[in-house]
């Protein structure tokens, strides 16, 4: 791996030949052109949450006041700080408002969100702040104090100090020894995204206070070894993120924002380079066309890459998939100030053409998700079918054993829902109960008599064949449900023939009685109905062989309290299409499905 010699260091506002370069940078002009747009939008000093606030995600399944707080408002510090790195230090402009806003954050109550405390209730005081906001808050207030300390030393010759001694009591010195978090654990445990956030930005806190003479040695070898630990168990055996797409992006981001503060012998002395690379290649094995990858879980298809720590990670591995990723990406969701101070000062160039990106193979697999990606040419553009199975035990898992999504170029048709707009109860037993879009019926997965799939990792999918060749992939899918639904068998099996633009679906079920099977179909769009069993929507055709007894057609706002979805528009209208099947005991039902591009 390519990795620089010399680490990352925070550029001083007195350093003014980085800056005036950056305020020239033709790749930063339009960042530059917006953050004067915002300035003026920006109050005089930062809208710190009142305790109401706080306990709204208690009192009314709230999290939205806070989470927004924590991901939008405090994107204002970046910009303030880096409008006042661009100018320098001016006597003539003492720059309250941005003093303000650094003095609001620093003694602000609580750094963490109020859905990541104990019972959600208010922030004890002098407990450890190790969730991830209260960690991207370290790394930011800390690096900040390192570039603007003498800006900040002309106005006051406390808050400096202050800010190192605030990052200490709150994150540094409890992440030191603290065992409470799940996201500390180095013993081979699953870990996810949290761990590369959080590790990452108190590793980039560490190297600032040592740079000011307060080294936490202990705390620095703990982040390191965590984040060792993200990389080998935060993904799956084959590099694979079940979490999604959008996690991969922001746990890798935080992790390489701490990894660009240590020394290239450092890193190669202490990291398995491999590992990483497997990692940092999954974005390409999941890519689809464009901005859209494959996604389950708690995830969305459609991700801009972070361009904080994904242009490190493209450096670093100089991946030419992750290079042309962030090529295309726009300069956006850079809410941390060490998100931001990387986006500037980076001079690494990308390809910038607009092209729907490179093309793949058309069959596909992913060994530890079951999941396969099918791409054909159409007449209608690139039509892309995928078909998983996998456990319902993933990180963010929903209960979607057998779900398949259709694309036709980025156009989802047979969508995957993705996540809610968080709401507390989300997190907890309410999760696969009243959220659908968790649940088996929020995705093309069939309900046997009455009864959802199950979480856990007893519902596994077994891998019967895999065909890179002929397109085919073949799961067992039956510990999908408890014994309760009295399911025998079932197998699914997707084939997209290599000499066509179709996609075909074997289920077949066996039940320990005469039951009730109904198999479920989602459309981004209303689909027209034909006899019960041919479904027409936005170019593509689908034709149910062994007609239903009944076929119901039921829509869903995109804004339903089950459902709260983030991917579409709040009013937008989506359509379940749920097909009853009467089945006798022991006797096998089979149920094709076609999915075919209309001419």
């Amino acid at each position: 791996m390519p990795i620089p010699d010399a680490p990352f260091v925070p550029p001083s506002i007195g350093d003014r030949t980085t800056w005036e370069a950056i305020a020239k940078n033709p790749d930063k002009a339009a960042w530059l052109a917006d953050l004067d747009k915002r300035l003026p939008d920006i109050p005089a000093t930062a809208p710190i949450p009142t305790a109401s606030e706080y306990l709204a995600a208690k009192r009314s399944n709230d999290r939205k006041v806070v989470d927004g707080f924590w991901q939008k408002t405090r994107t204002s510090l970046g910009n303030l700080a880096a409008h006042r790195l661009l100018k320098g230090i001016d006597p003539n402009d003492v720059d309250d408002r941005l003093l303000n806003w650094i003095y609001a954050y620093t003694y602000e109550p609580s750094w963490v969100v109020s859905a990541h405390l104990a019972k959600n209730d208010l922030q004890l005081s002098g407990a450890g702040q190790l969730d991830l906001a209260g960690c991207e808050q370290a790394g930011s207030l800390a690096e900040l104090a390192q570039s603007l300390k003498p800006w900040i030393d002309t106005q006051t010759q406390t808050l400096v100090q202050s800010i190192l001694n605030e990052v200490d009591r709150r994150v540094v010195t409890p992440a030191e020894t603290d065992k409470r978090e799940f996201w500390m654990k180095t013993d081979g445990t699953p870990i996810n995204n949290w761990a590369g956030v959080c590790a990452g930005s108190i590793l980039a806190a560490c190297e600032t206070m040592a740079a000011f003479g307060m080294p936490r040695p202990k705390t620095r070898e703990r982040m390191i070894e965590i984040l060792r630990a993200y990389f080998q168990y935060g993904f799956t055996e084959a590099g694979e993120c079940d979490e999604g797409i959008g996690y991969w992006n922001y746990g890798m981001d935080f992790a390489f924002i701490g990894l660009s503060r240590l020394p290239r012998q450092e890193i190669e002395a202490k990291f398995d380079l491999k590992r990483i690379e497997r990692v940092a290649s999954y974005p390409e094995r999941v890519h689809l066309v464009g901005s859209t990858f494959f996604v389950g879980n708690d995830g969305s298809p459609t991700v801009s890459p972070s361009l904080a720590g994904v242009p490190i990670i493209a450096e670093w591995t100089d991946s030419a998939f992750l290079k042309w990723w962030c090529g295309q990406a726009k300069p956006t969701g850079l809410r941390t100030f060490t998100q931001l101070l990387r986006y500037l000062t980076s001079t690494m160039q990308f390809p910038s053409s607009q092209s729907a990106g490179p093309r793949h193979e058309p069959n596909r697999y992913l060994d530890n998700q079951q999941a396969a990606i099918f791409q054909r040419d159409s007449t209608r553009g690139l039509f892309t079918f995928t078909f998983t199975g996998g456990t319902n035990a993933e990180q963010h898992n929903h209960n979607d054993l057998g779900t398949f999504q259709v694309f036709l170029g980025e156009k989802p048709i047979i969508p995957d829902l993705g996540a809610p707009i968080y709401q507390q109860d989300f997190f907890g037993a309410a999760r696969y109960t009243k959220w659908i879009v968790a649940m088996s019926s929020g995705h093309c997965c069939p309900q046997i008599n009455g009864i959802e799939q199950r979480a856990g990792k007893e519902a596994a999918g077994k891998l019967l064949a895999w065909d890179e060749k002929t397109g085919e992939l073949a799961l067992e899918l039956t510990s999908a449900y408890p014994d309760t639904a009295g399911l025998t068998k079932w197998t699914r099996v997707g084939h997209v023939p290599a000499d066509g633009s179709r996609a075909i679906i074997d289920d077949e079920f066996v039940l320990k009685a005469d039951g009730e099977i109904i198999h479920r179909i989602w459309f981004v769009n209303e689909p027209k109905v034909t006899d019960g069993n041919i479904f027409e929507a936005d170019g593509i055709v689908i034709t149910i062989d062994a007609k239903p007894e009944k076929t119901e057609v039921i829509p869903f706002k995109a804004n339903d309290e089950r459902l709260m979805l983030r991917i579409f528009p709040a009013e937008h209208v989506l359509y379940r299409i749920d097909m009853t099947y009467r089945a006798k005991a022991n006797a096998p039902l089979k149920v094709q499905t076609v999915i075919t591009v209309a001419p």
